[in-house]
């Protein structure tokens, strides 16, 4: 495990160690990869050595030898003797927790006495016993943190992704070249990064000015490294005007070809071989985001599949895959509610699905034939196990890490989860001819497929009009 890489992770959980907040979405993920990296064997479950070296880099020299394993058998509600994750943030989240172990602060008593008059739950005897996080997080929360911690892979990092790009001859800790940035983005764009997909799937990204989507170009790109080297806290608006005064230049040129790209980043007066470090890629990614107007995650899920070939579905374009192209509905109220991404995907559904985007063809030179569709899903179903077992091996193999395999083989009959649909549409895209040279990515497929549905629903109501 990186000691390192884990302290600068935890750096602002420290606090919450000791005194249970409710957390948004993405504390709770950047918990999850701390949780990974404690697993060094990667079992999933962290052993009594593992926590003590967890609890050391939560909180360095606050709790002794003998605390932690009294911490241990508290966070071991089912005394298997190893901790998974639901049962670390139960109890880093338990209002009592930190009274149980005798080492709650002045900070947990405020923290205690104002969770004591939370209204959720009050109509639910048992809701004093439940954990302070489940409790204040949205339903749709509660199930991505129920899928994302125990059956979802978890989204690709901004530290994870740096590790993968400036890995040299498969070490990690190398430093990420500017040139090779360029060539990973003009990748990406031609998987998908663009304003197609801010029409297509639902966007978060809080920008301070309102604007029209850009689609930054590789050599923007550029632009904006320089932008970051001028200015190192350059704002969004900065980084739109650098990018407004840039795109006639940069936009229609190459940039796929070695020869003509670095000869263009020799034009701005840059080096191919300039560093770009951690923050700087971390504060690129910002501007990137708020001048396409796309989120982080998507961005990464993009760059994760020009890296390494596996496909990243992000939770939103997932949901809008189950809902626009399956047609799937979730139930919001009432005693069974049921969000859209816990639907399972069936044959029927699938065969429709194929049939609804219009990639059947009966020669098989641009489709799928009907009658090999309901083998192909069967045979993505029985194949799952080794699929999912690839996909890990791709993302963690590749930057120097292994991943213990699966235990158990697991019966599917059916597509559950974002990590699943990903899966199937990965399969589906190597499975429809001239698929790279169409679509060139999973990501343009999706798209693809959304557009189509999208389409269709429009003239529906139409028709019922």
């Amino acid at each position: 495990m990186d000691i390192n890489r884990a302290k600068s992770a935890l750096a602002d959980l420290s606090l919450a160690a000791i005194s249970p907040q409710p957390l948004a979405e993405k504390d709770v993920i950047r918990i999850s990869d701390v949780f990974r990296r404690a697993d060094t064997n990667g079992d999933g479950v962290i052993s009594s050595d593992e926590f003590s070296t967890l609890m050391e880099i939560l909180k360095p020299g606050y709790f002794t030898g003998k605390h932690i394993d009294e911490i241990f058998v508290a966070v071991d509600t089912d005394h298997s003797g190893a901790i998974d994750i639901q049962e670390l943030l139960d109890w880093l989240f338990k209002e009592s927790a930190v009274d149980e172990l005798g080492t709650q602060s002045e900070t947990d008593d405020d923290c205690s006495s104002s969770s004591s008059s939370d209204d959720d739950g009050n109509n639910d005897p048992t809701s004093g016993d439940e954990p302070k996080l489940t409790r204040a997080l949205s339903d749709h929360k509660k199930r991505l943190i129920k899928r994302n911690m125990k059956h979802e892979e978890p989204p690709t990092t901004a530290d994870e992704m740096y590790e993968l790009l400036s890995m040299k001859d498969g070490t990690v800790g190398g430093v990420l070249r500017l040139d090779d940035l360029v060539a990973i983005f003009a990748e990406c764009k031609l998987g998908g990064l663009g304003p197609r997909l801010v029409k297509q799937v639902p966007q978060q990204c809080v920008v301070e000015a309102d604007h029209d989507p850009e689609d930054v170009s590789p050599l923007e790109v550029c632009h904006l490294y320089a932008l970051l080297e001028e200015q190192p806290a350059a704002t969004p608006q900065d980084a739109l005007a650098c990018v407004l005064a840039a795109k006639d230049v940069c936009r229609g040129r190459d940039c796929t070809q070695k020869d003509s790209r670095r000869a263009a980043i020799k034009e701005m007066g840059l080096t191919i071989d300039q560093a770009v470090t951690y923050q700087r890629f971390c504060r690129l990614l910002e501007l990137i985001s708020s001048t396409m107007r796309i989120d982080q995650e998507h961005i990464l899920a993009i760059f994760a599949w020009a890296r390494t070939c596996r496909f990243e579905m992000t939770e939103r374009m997932a949901i809008a895959t189950m809902e626009r192209v399956f047609l799937k509905v979730g139930k919001t109220t009432g005693p069974t509610k049921r969000h859209v991404m816990d639907i399972p995907v069936s044959e029927n559904d699938f065969v429709r699905m194929c049939y609804s985007v219009n990639i059947i063809d009966a020669r098989q030179k641009k489709g799928l034939m009907h009658g090999k569709l309901p083998l192909m899903f069967q045979k993505i179903l029985k194949h799952f196990p080794r699929l999912l077992a690839e996909r890990s091996a791709k993302r963690y193999i590749d930057r120097g890490l292994k991943k213990a395999p699966r235990k158990k083989k697991h019966s599917h009959r059916s597509i559950v989860g974002r990590t699943q649909l990903s899966a199937l549409f990965e399969e589906l895209f190597k499975a429809i001819p001239c698929c790279y040279t169409q679509w060139r990515s999973p990501v343009n497929l999706t798209m693809q497929f959304l557009e189509t549905a999208g389409e269709a629903g429009d003239k529906r109501e139409n028709r019922i009009k």
